[in-house]
């Protein structure tokens, strides 16, 4: 999955309103359960439909969230008095389970949140992004560089295909950008400095 600065509009809406929906599930799963460390959480039909619902989401809304540039982690303490482990919690894997860990799942929410509230201050940028000619040359460039490291990857550790791949994209930009000058002459570097800022 892409992150928050590398994708379109489209997908750009897509996460949000996964992200808007599944808080929202969430909160209505909380909503029509209950817990106590007796007996553990107690669910009505409603909430074990949303149980369903929310786990065959959690991978997905894991990469949203990390990839808007947020922890998923949360550190527990446990209370002085009972003794125990500091435990780092996967709030978004755990969201079901975060009472047995003595965490708010109001604190999950916050996260998913602040996570959507992140691809909607993006919403200008992937629109330039959508509308920017070299952002859809990256990509390609992206992908034949891809393409020409794959027979090296089973003989070198992922540093070094990696190396390999962004040198293999810098050249591909370099004889990219030369080729249109010697088209276009100096009025395209010109051209090609504006549109690359809106690729960011």
């Amino acid at each position: 999955m892409r992150n928050i600065n590398s994708i379109i509009y489209w997908e750009n809406k897509r996460r949000i309103k996964k992200l808007d929906s599944f808080r929202e599930d969430v909160r209505k799963y909380y909503s029509n359960s209950t817990f106590n460390f007796l007996d553990g959480r107690n669910e009505n039909q409603t909430a074990v439909q949303l149980r369903t619902k929310i786990n065959e989401q959690l991978l997905s809304i894991e990469s949203i969230v990390m990839k808007s540039g947020l922890p998923l982690m949360a550190t527990h303490y446990p209370p002085p008095a009972l003794g125990g482990f500091v435990k780092n919690i996967n709030l978004i894997h755990n969201i079901l389970t975060l009472s047995e860990h003595q965490i708010d799942y109001n604190v999950a929410l916050d996260m998913i949140e602040i996570s959507s509230g992140s691809y909607k201050d993006n919403i200008q940028s992937s629109i330039l992004r959508t509308i920017n000619p070299f952002y859809y040359l990256k990509e390609l460039l992206m992908i034949v560089s891809e393409w020409l490291v794959s027979p090296l990857k089973p003989f070198l550790p992922n540093r070094f295909s990696n190396i390999i791949k962004n040198f293999l994209y810098i050249l591909e930009n370099i004889v990219v950008i030369y080729t249109l000058y010697l088209w276009w002459g100096k009025d395209i570097v010109v051209f090609v400095k504006h549109l690359l800022i809106f690729s960011k």
